[in-house]
């Protein structure tokens, strides 16, 4: 029999188009030297305790629809660095919170199953990704102060939650494609925000003033608004150093009106060039 222990193996892909399902068998474990493991589309059902020996595992993705629960000898995955899973009902073990390389999590969710309880318990994490059509954000959330990214992708809500000016470290926000309706206020707490990306979303009414106090905003993207008035304050315009702004017509952007923002931002890919044309 072939001692996987003595070979060096990456990387190990299992998925569409080979939809492999049932048990992965316990002598995974073996695997010492294993970096990445990616189960995405696959039909795999259970995860066997073993898993938690491959100390040197760096990408885990287990994107399916079919596990129904993950082993808590994970917390010996001391070397992961990202995580995916996909739609899952079972609380989170909690021993993903003692993970001491895991920085970003990226979990997937459905209207009628929501996300999986226990993401408080993801302290130490620096990103986090929620996808799919789930009705808003749980809390708990907003419990994970260490964040430097979030990202929510298609998200039922209409509103983005208060509760996000307590990740007071973002520097990236994505919320896109979703049912967002204007620009939150509270925002303008997140003082360390670099990226502002509210894309796909139907967007009306005014620009809060609040965005004025994002100092560090260097890229602010919009997309398929219709109904979004008044101004961005000028000296933020001029730091910017990428806009997105569409479906408004075309201006000098002087004033920081949404009018004149139309694409002009869009070429500026550097403080230096937008500084030139002052």
């Amino acid at each position: 029999m072939l001692n996987l222990n003595n070979y060096y193996l990456p990387g190990w892909t299992i998925g569409s188009p080979n939809r492999i399902g049932g048990s992965i068998p316990a002598e995974i474990g073996s695997l010492s030297k294993l970096r990445l493991l990616d189960l995405a589309q696959s039909e795999v059902s259970e995860v066997p305790p073993q898993l938690g020996l491959l100390s040197s595992l760096e990408t885990l993705n287990l994107d399916v629809t079919t596990l129904t629960s993950l082993p808590s000898t994970l917390g010996g995955l001391l070397s992961l660095n990202f995580l995916r899973l996909g739609v899952f009902m079972a609380p989170l073990p909690a021993q993903l919170g003692t993970l001491p390389k895991l920085a970003t999590v990226d979990l997937s969710a459905s209207i009628s199953k929501g996300l999986p309880a226990g993401i408080s318990q993801l302290t130490n994490i620096r990103q986090l990704i929620l996808r799919g059509d789930a009705n808003g954000l749980p809390e708990e959330v907003f419990t994970l102060t260490n964040l430097t990214s979030l990202v929510v992708t298609g998200n039922r809500s209409t509103g983005v939650p208060s509760g996000i000016a307590n990740l007071t470290n973002l520097e990236e926000l994505r919320w896109t494609n979703g049912r967002i309706q204007s620009i939150p206020p509270h925002v303008g707490e997140l003082r360390k925000l670099t990226t502002l990306a509210l894309e796909n979303n139907p967007l009306t009414g005014p620009i809060p003033r609040e965005l004025g106090q994002l100092t560090h905003l260097q890229s602010l993207q919009l997309r398929e608004f219709s109904g979004l008035t008044g101004t961005i304050p000028p000296d933020r315009v001029r730091k910017l150093a990428v806009a997105v702004l569409m479906r408004v017509p075309p201006g000098d952007g002087s004033d920081g009106s949404v009018e004149g923002l139309f694409l002009n931002r869009m070429r500026f890919m550097s403080h230096e060039s937008v500084a030139d044309t002052q």
